[in-house]
């Protein structure tokens, strides 16, 4: 009998990825994705429907149009039988959201868990030369090419109790966010208030709304694995909403109205 295999991934944008580059590869296992992100934002404590819910209210781009198709989704993705399969296996690369993805997998299976860590694959980190590589550089075409379904490795029983560690820090951390250095490859936590220092200085010389969330986003990007930016654009609408910021909505121009 065939074995049952399937691959899980950060969110849709790779999962499809992901499957395109099996089919190329001659595998036609299952793929999943994670639905949210975690390293923004809240993470549930437990998940109850009650815990699940605050992660999905502290993202920005979660509407109230939406909240019950992704709680829904949220909620059958850590209610999954991962015992059904004989191989789980979790592609991640280096960014906290790949990360906490395998720690957060490492608590919803048990003795079938694998996993892809492209950093382990050279020709890739040589053509991206970035040490610390993220899921979201990977295209369909590399995972055939590099022959990346080779590097599944089983996680030892030591292994998983070291991600499972690491998920319920980062579940009791107070940080609202985690990133990850291109560097080093370290999560680190951050405030609410760390890019403020890069919005100010940056509405100084620009003044069109999304010249300053692309230069910010650009800024934080060249240092840290970020994957979108919708925090900076919540973090913009608090400083205006507590008059650090004025916005002209009429002309969508910033300026600094006291530092």
């Amino acid at each position: 009998m065939k074995e049952k295999t399937i691959h899980v991934v950060k969110s849709s944008t790779v999962g499809d990825i992901v499957k395109d580059g099996l089919i190329l590869s001659e595998y036609d296992d299952e793929v999943m994705w994670q639905p949210v992100d975690f390293s923004i934002g809240y993470i549930p404590k437990d998940f109850s429907d009650k815990e699940l819910c605050f992660a999905l209210q502290s993202h920005l781009f979660y509407n109230d149009f939406k909240f019950r198709e992704i709680f829904d989704e949220l909620k059958g993705f850590v209610s999954e039988d991962f015992s059904v399969y004989d191989k789980v296996i979790v592609w991640h690369g280096w960014s906290a959201d790949d990360l906490l993805l395998l720690y957060l997998m490492s608590t919803l299976t048990d003795k079938n868990l694998y996993h892809i860590d492209i950093k382990n694959c050279k020709r890739f980190v040589e053509k991206y030369q970035i040490p610390y590589p993220s899921m979201s550089m990977v295209s369909s075409y590399d995972i055939a090419r590099f022959n990346m379904v080779s590097l599944k490795k089983k996680v030892s029983e030591d292994e998983q109790l070291y991600y499972i560690e690491q998920w319920y820090r980062w579940v009791y951390s107070k940080f609202p966010f985690r990133f990850s250095d291109y560097n080093t490859g370290l999560i680190k936590g951050y405030d609410e208030a760390f890019m403020d220092s890069d919005i100010f200085e940056t509405c100084l010389s620009k003044t069109r709304l999304f010249h300053v969330i692309a230069t910010v986003y650009l800024r934080l990007y060249s240092k840290l694995h970020i994957s979108n930016w919708d925090f900076i654009v919540k973090r913009i609408l608090k400083l205006w909403h507590e008059h650090h910021l004025d916005l002209y909505t009429d002309s969508i121009n910033v300026r600094v109205n006291r530092l």
